[in-house]
């Protein structure tokens, strides 16, 4: 099963195996909801995923439904340019790392991450996630990063990397329902050994298919997720950028 609170959120398109190619080694549902609150008596379906191991991914498909973690739908983003960058504290641009031409770094000491993303991208405030960054143009370019709390010491606890991806991509990323494909998940490892699991999907929807990778890992008690995707459309000329942010996410210590 996966960690205790991953609630949905990006979407994308048809399959093609792309994270083959990903350098050496997740969107968007509909509209977010109208009232953005969630209630803290029940427990959401990504609450129910991290909480158990296995068995908790198959509770997943049985837990009520959830409003999507605005964070990470794509749509919600795209309306939630609410508040400037300014007022988000919990992630920081580094300042030691040199980001790759391109790309800004965000070194985020707090909560022990780190990751780059495109040079231009606004950050935005979106409930539930903890930073995320998106196109000013383009709605469905994004990338978020979620935590959540975890009893699992590593992602491998919640099973290999095709379980947890598909898990994940149909439960916990997306809305019920969806018409989502897994196209390809990966495993790798930093240099003290932990690991990151790395996913391909897509979903489809009445107006469009978005192309999503995402990378997630376990340790110290929270299990972090960053999603990034674009519209399938625009995926041939985008899925080098996506592909170097979710390659770029590892913990710093």
């Amino acid at each position: 099963m996966l960690p205790p609170s991953l609630s949905r959120s990006f979407e994308a398109p048809p399959p093609t195996s792309h994270l083959a190619s990903l350098p050496p080694t997740p969107a968007t549902i509909e509209k977010p909801p109208e009232n953005n609150t969630q209630s803290t008596a029940t427990p959401s379906r990504r609450q129910l995923l991290l909480s158990g191991g296995g068995a908790a991914l198959a509770a997943l498909a049985l837990a009520p439904a959830r409003p999507a973690l605005a964070a990470e739908d794509a749509a919600a983003v795209a309306d939630a340019v609410a508040q400037p960058a300014a007022a988000l504290p919990a992630a920081v641009p580094a300042k030691a790392a040199k980001a790759p031409r391109g790309f800004n770094p965000v070194l985020d000491q707090n909560d022990n991450y780190q990751f780059l993303y495109p040079f231009g991208w606004q950050e935005v405030s979106v409930q539930g996630a903890d930073v995320v960054y998106k196109d000013v143009v383009e709605p469905l370019e994004s990338v978020s990063v979620t935590l959540l709390p975890t009893d699992k010491a590593d992602i491998s606890d919640f099973g290999d990397a095709a379980t947890v991806a598909d898990t994940m991509a149909r439960n916990v990323l997306t809305a019920p329902g969806a018409d989502v494909t897994v196209v390809a998940s990966a495993e790798r490892a930093d240099g003290k050994g932990r690991k990151y699991y790395e996913f391909e999907y897509t979903v489809k929807n009445s107006r469009y298919t978005r192309h999503s990778l995402a990378v997630a890992c376990a340790h110290g008690g929270t299990f972090y997720t960053l999603t990034t995707g674009s519209n399938e459309k625009r995926w041939g000329k985008m899925k080098k950028n996506l592909q170097t942010m979710v390659r770029s996410f590892s913990l710093i210590n």
